[in-house]
């Protein structure tokens, strides 16, 4: 994940350092968003994370944010507060001169703030130029609000690094595991499903595919087509169906 390193690593740039992650539902972004603050956690001094799929979530995630910057300390306020409160006591931790090396994850601002359900960002933002944010989004236009990045599908090497990291130390190339990465065409978010449930479950590749290509078949009588959404499903039913069997 480079291209995010790039621009959101506290010091790459003297100013504001924002990412914006657009693309189809279901090819990853939030995986990429999580997975990147993950491995660089400790470069920053705080991360936040919050669903930006509708006011009410974000609203909601503010105040958590609030209680996790106040909760504890001398400025703790204490009670329920108003939305335009939480909102002023956030924006001006994030201000304060000294402290810049915080990330801030906006994750589903699929909306314009003129669609329904949508809001505006801006007004949560912080006017001093610093800080790092990272917007996941379905919408391109959003793009003007930092440096643009499509999620794409992943290449062969980078779909290997993923199903590694989430497979964990039993992991092994072999043909199996590309037969796998094949029938999962590059989409990180099944890559990332199946290599947990590989890892966590202790399975082999070649057992995981199996039931992988018999869901698979199932889902595309379902669903009739071949897209995208057909590996994310196949991979969510399959592992459903593995928990199931573990509880059960």
């Amino acid at each position: 994940m480079a291209f995010l390193s790039e621009n959101l690593l506290p010091g790459q740039l003297p100013q504001r350092r924002t990412s914006v992650l657009h693309g189809p539902g279901g090819i990853g972004k939030t995986q990429l968003a999580i997975q990147f603050a993950r491995d660089h956690q400790g470069d920053f001094s705080a991360v936040f994370f919050l669903d930006a799929s509708s006011p009410d979530s974000f609203a909601n995630g503010f105040s958590v944010m609030h209680r996790q910057i106040y909760e504890g300390s001398d400025q703790d306020p204490g009670g329920d507060l108003p939305l335009e409160q939480i909102r002023g006591d956030v924006i001006r931790w994030l201000s304060h001169q000294d402290n810049s090396a915080w990330l801030f994850i906006v994750d589903n601002l699929d909306r314009e703030p003129t669609d329904p359900g949508g809001f505006d960002l801006r007004p949560y933002l912080p006017q001093r130029d610093h800080g790092s944010i990272l917007i996941t989004t379905r919408l391109a236009t959003l793009g003007n609000l930092g440096r643009s990045i499509k999620v794409e599908r992943m290449t062969v090497d980078e779909s290997t690094s993923l199903l590694g990291i989430c497979v964990g130390s039993t992991f092994v190339q072999s043909r199996s595991t590309s037969e796998l990465l094949d029938a999962l065409n590059g989409l990180p978010l099944a890559i990332s499903q199946a290599g947990g449930l590989i890892g966590h479950l202790n399975l082999t590749p070649e057992s995981y595919l199996q039931m992988y290509r018999f869901e698979r078949r199932r889902v595309m009588e379902w669903m009739g087509d071949g897209t995208s959404r057909g590996s994310i499903r196949t991979t969510w039913n399959t592992t459903l169906d593995l928990l199931k069997e573990k509880i059960l």
